[in-house]
């Protein structure tokens, strides 16, 4: 267990100091295209979810479930369709966006209830919910972005298309986790539960990587 712990340590560290790393990028290369801000806004979302995630392990130490039902995974999947489509010159208006944000809306108000009102790792509903959400919103949003999305991207853009399936990769590596997780019905005080939890933040700090990649990509651009 300490072992696992240090682990989880070090990877929500290095994680959320590389967040702060892509902030300062971000504030030095002053981009305000629609896709550098939705980049940013996901770098910013990471380092949150670090930070949470920080704040169970040193705060709430009785309580590592809740990192669990933080249903941050919810997002993800919409943070890399939306960027696919914008190297794509595909416009996304807050009216395209409103039904990607809906479901996640639902299940943060619902996790948020529960968190002051006492949150049981108990709640199977929830749960159950959650779990099978992530995985039909994850492996819609993969197969949006890999699959179907067949308009071709902006020259401009074309460094961010090795990263964009990089990004499918860990985001199915993620789904994988999440099916296994929900077919063995693992609870939050299952033996293995670190385990889990360390692959699910490295496929984070990955992200996180992927952001500066993606950083330097229009850094050279800016250059060039």
């Amino acid at each position: 267990m300490k072992a696992d712990f240090s682990i989880i340590q070090i990877i929500v560290y290095a994680g959320f100091l590389l967040t702060l790393i892509n902030i300062f990028i971000h504030a030095k290369l002053k981009l305000r295209t629609p896709f550098a801000r939705v980049v940013q806004l996901l770098n910013l979302y990471l380092a949150l979810h670090f930070v949470f995630i920080w704040m169970v392990e040193t705060i709430w130490i009785s309580k590592t479930y809740l990192d669990q039902m933080a249903p941050f995974s919810l997002l993800y999947g919409t943070f890399l369709y939306v960027a696919n489509n914008l190297t794509r010159n595909e416009r996304i208006s807050l009216r395209k966006m409103l039904p990607h944000l809906i479901i996640p809306a639902f299940f943060w108000l619902w996790f948020l209830i529960m968190l002051f009102q006492g949150i049981s790792h108990t709640n199977m509903l929830y749960v159950r919910m959650r779990m099978i959400v992530a995985i039909l919103t994850l492996s819609c949003y993969i197969l949006g972005t890999i699959l179907f999305n067949k308009k071709p991207i902006l020259p401009n853009y074309r460094f961010v298309r090795p990263i964009i399936i990089s990004g499918s990769i860990v985001l199915v590596i993620m789904v994988i986790i999440a099916i296994r997780v929900a077919t063995r019905k693992i609870l939050p005080n299952f033996d293995g539960v670190n385990s889990v939890r360390t692959i699910v933040y490295l496929c984070m700090f990955a992200c996180a990587i992927l952001v500066f990649r993606v950083q330097l990509g229009m850094t050279k651009y800016m250059r060039s």
